[in-house]
């Protein structure tokens, strides 16, 4: 293996540190990267990849590790992306006819989505935990994901980034006001900043979107994501988008897997074993799909379904044609007096609770960053201490007597009412155990002066009653015989999102008081799809 470290010069002057990885003399198909982490961490890579037949190109993105210039996420790549693969066409080992196949990992995914966008030596994608729009992946429902944007705006803005490790995570993540979070860590920047005082979608956030440029995209993607992903909504998003659209072959596997470990695939989160039948096959997938579409080779990449999902709690593979899958279907449960129910109660039913800022409810475990050090663990926790507190509201099924398998997406229509200007909607969606334990399997939240839109702050009512639409992304779970299925709602959960103080004008927090009403006139209900089989 020939390795090489070239400094690619822009048009501007800059100069991007990209290492070459040839498996000799010659010329090949190349697998290129290009990240904001360090090119270094892609090492790995090089023996499976170059071994396989291919040039592995690896780049620091402008302003990153040994790049020169200033790092400004997605706008500078609409440029660089560009220079960067006329760099290579002029490379006397780049096989153009055979082409480039991205490797797009969470931001890698973005980039490797505006190239294809714009270059048609790139022949083939791999999705792993990508988004079209980084405001899908800093916000929910109108709330800051705050447990992973601080980090990632303290890590991107040093070179190389830091160390998390000395810090007091749950005091950065509690300071007020929140702006000043970073400086708290020790780490002040003014992405942060901007991220905090940006808290709708304007244009700041457009120069982070490349969703104008997916109708250009017209190469077959291979998208991995997993349950415990913290990129899973927007993975989903992408592939409902371009597989609608691109012309191209599209395929969807969905796993019990975290944002980094969809390569990896531990059979075990959590003190639960999802088997070895779990696993993503992650890297034989990918130089599988790069070996058909770079290399034309006939290796059955597309005889595989077309979307596959993992179903935890039973531990076994589903596959269909699309997503949702055909052989699903939505089923409702209606919130009832502390139930879940096939119909809305015959009466009209109010069920409170009190939200209190200096007393959030914690997050344990679920769809969160592997960010150990500030105790945040992704994977299917237990909730149980978590439903014993007075302001987080219970429902659940009657105990099942059969498999109820959940395979799709995860919807909560809330009709609320708050006595102050703002709030949080919390859903929690949990399989509660016959020992009582009752595991993560889904969760969402919706920001009440942010629900009817994320372009326009427009406070509540005090006092009435609104619809809110909760979107707790999606599930592949199995709910055993003697189980329950519970939906737990709150009005926090931190520091996975940050905290409504429950004021707009900048005041001490409030105590919220937070009614669900339900019943015939207000049928709030848990909106799944469920597997027929």
């Amino acid at each position: 293996m020939k390795i090489s470290t070239e400094m690619v010069a822009m048009s501007d002057g800059i100069q991007l540190a990209t290492d070459v990885y040839l498996p000799g003399d010659g010329s090949y198909p190349v697998v290129m990267a290009m990240t904001p982490y360090g090119r270094q961490q892609m090492r790995p890579l090089a023996q499976p990849v170059v071994s396989r037949g291919y040039a592995l190109v690896v780049q620091d993105v402008r302003g990153r590790y040994d790049s020169e210039g200033e790092f400004n996420p997605i706008e500078q790549e609409r440029q660089d992306g560009p220079e960067t693969v006329a760099w290579l066409g002029q490379q006397p080992w780049f096989d153009a006819e055979s082409g480039i196949g991205m490797l797009g990992l969470s931001y890698l995914g973005e980039v490797a989505l505006l190239l294809a966008a714009r270059c048609p030596e790139v022949k083939a994608i791999i999705d792993v935990g990508a988004m079209a729009d980084f405001w899908d992946v800093s916000h929910r429902g109108g709330a800051l994901v705050l447990h992973h944007s601080l980090p990632w705006t303290i890590i991107t803005s040093r070179s190389p980034q830091p160390s998390l490790r000395h810090q007091d995570w749950a005091q950065v993540y509690a300071t007020r006001p929140l702006v000043e979070a970073a400086s708290a860590a020790g780490h002040d920047n003014q992405r942060w900043r901007s991220w905090v005082e940006h808290e709708v979608k304007d244009a700041y956030w457009e120069r982070w979107s490349i969703r104008a440029d997916l109708p250009a995209v017209k190469v077959p993607i291979l998208h991995f994501s997993g349950w415990y992903d913290i990129c899973l909504g927007s993975t989903l998003d992408l592939y409902n988008s371009l597989s609608a659209s691109a012309g191209q072959p599209h395929r969807l596997i969905l796993g019990p897997w975290t944002h980094n470990g969809v390569l990896i695939s531990k059979p075990e989160l959590l003190g639960v074993d999802f088997g070895s039948e779990s696993s993503s096959r992650a890297p034989e997938r990918i130089l599988a799909w790069f070996d058909y579409w770079l290399k034309g080779e006939a290796n059955g990449a597309l005889s595989e379904p077309t979307v596959q999902a993992f179903l935890t709690g039973s531990n076994r593979w589903v596959s269909g044609s699309a997503w949702p899958l055909p052989n699903s279907s939505k089923r409702r449960f209606y919130l009832g007096d502390g139930s879940l129910m096939a119909t809305p109660p015959g009466q009209d039913l109010r069920v409170s609770f009190v939200s209190d800022p200096a007393k959030p409810i914690p997050t344990i475990g679920g769809s969160v960053w592997e960010f150990q050090v500030a105790g945040l663990d992704p994977g299917p926790a237990d909730q149980a201490v978590l439903s014993q507190r007075p302001d987080v509201v219970v429902f659940e099924t009657e105990t099942l007597d059969c498999n109820l398998d959940l395979v799709g997406p995860v919807r909560c229509t809330i009709f609320g009412e708050l006595d102050t200007e703002t709030a949080d909607w919390v859903c929690r969606l949990v399989d509660v155990a016959p020992d009582g334990t009752r595991r993560w399997v889904a969760d969402g939240i919706v920001r009440a002066h942010l629900h009817s839109g994320t372009a326009a702050i427009r406070p509540v009512s005090p006092g009435k009653v609104e619809e809110y639409q909760v979107d707790l992304w999606a599930t592949g779970h199995t709910f055993r015989p003697g189980h329950r299925l519970a939906l737990e709602v709150s009005g926090s959960s931190f520091p996975k999102w940050s905290l409504n103080l429950h004021s707009l004008d900048g005041a001490d927090p409030v105590v919220a008081r937070q009614t669900i009403h339900t019943g015939p006139e207000y049928p709030s209900y848990l909106e799944v799809f469920t597997l027929e089989e």
